[in-house]
C-alpha cells in the first residue's frame, strides 16, 4: 500500500480525533449513528489475584442490557449500575448488541497487547488503517491506562465478527521496546 492509499483511508479517522475521549462517549456516538441498535450489553467484572492452578486469572462477572435510550440519556438505571459497583469491580462494554427487529449484532471491538507510547499508537494506526478498516469500516483507537483498545462503528454479524477477531489476532507489530507482539490482547478475547 502506498503512503497516498494510507493517507486516504486515515482521512475519514484523522477528522474525528477520539483520542482523549471515553469508550462510553464513543458507544454513544455509534449508537447515535446506528438507529437501529435497540440493546447493548454491558458487564461488571473483577480479576483476582493470585493466579489459578492453571496460570489464569480467576474472574467474577456479571452482563446486563441497558436499552439504547437509557444509555443516551443517562438515565437512572445505567447511572445506579455505574454508582452501585462493588469494590474492585470495572465495568466493560460487551461486542454483542441487540438490534430493534430482535436479532444480535456485534460491534468491532479489540483490547491490544500494545504498550502506550506515541510511535507504537502511530504503528497502530497504520496496522487499523490497513487491515480493520478496508474490511470493517470506521475504527477509532481509544487509549487505556497502559495501552489501547480499537472499537468499529458498524454492527456486524457473527460469522464477520468472528473474521475481525481473526484478524485482529494475526496482526503483529514490533512495538518500541523491540518486541514483536500481537495486535489482540488474547489473553481477554
Amino acid at each position: 500500500m502506498t503512503e497516498e492509499e494510507l493517507q486516504t483511508l486515515n482521512k475519514e479517522q484523522k477528522e474525528q480525533d477520539y483520542l482523549g475521549k471515553t469508550a462510553l462517549q464513543v458507544y454513544a456516538e455509534v449508537l447515535r449513528l446506528n438507529p437501529t441498535i435497540q440493546r447493548v450489553q454491558f458487564r461488571q467484572y473483577r480479576y483476582t489475584y493470585p493466579q489459578a492452578p492453571d496460570g489464569r486469572g480467576i474472574h467474577e462477572d456479571t452482563s446486563f442490557w441497558i436499552e439504547r435510550e437509557d444509555f443516551l440519556k443517562g438515565s437512572k438505571i445505567f447511572q445506579d449500575s455505574l454508582a452501585n459497583l462493588s469494590d474492585g469491580f470495572n465495568l466493560a462494554l460487551e461486542s454483542e448488541l441487540e438490534l430493534e427487529n430482535g436479532e444480535r449484532a456485534y460491534l468491532p471491538m479489540m483490547d491490544t497487547s500494545i504498550p502506550k507510547s506515541t510511535e507504537n499508537l502511530e504503528r497502530l494506526k497504520k496496522i487499523t488503517a490497513i487491515s480493520l478498516t478496508p474490511s470493517f469500516g470506521r475504527m477509532v483507537i481509544l487509549e487505556t491506562d497502559a495501552s489501547y483498545h480499537i472499537m468499529g462503528f458498524a454492527p456486524m454479524s457473527l460469522p464477520e465478527q468472528v473474521r475481525f477477531l481473526g484478524v485482529c489476532q494475526n496482526n503483529k507489530i514490533k512495538s518500541d521496546d523491540g518486541r514483536v507482539r500481537r495486535v489482540a490482547d488474547i489473553g481477554f478475547t
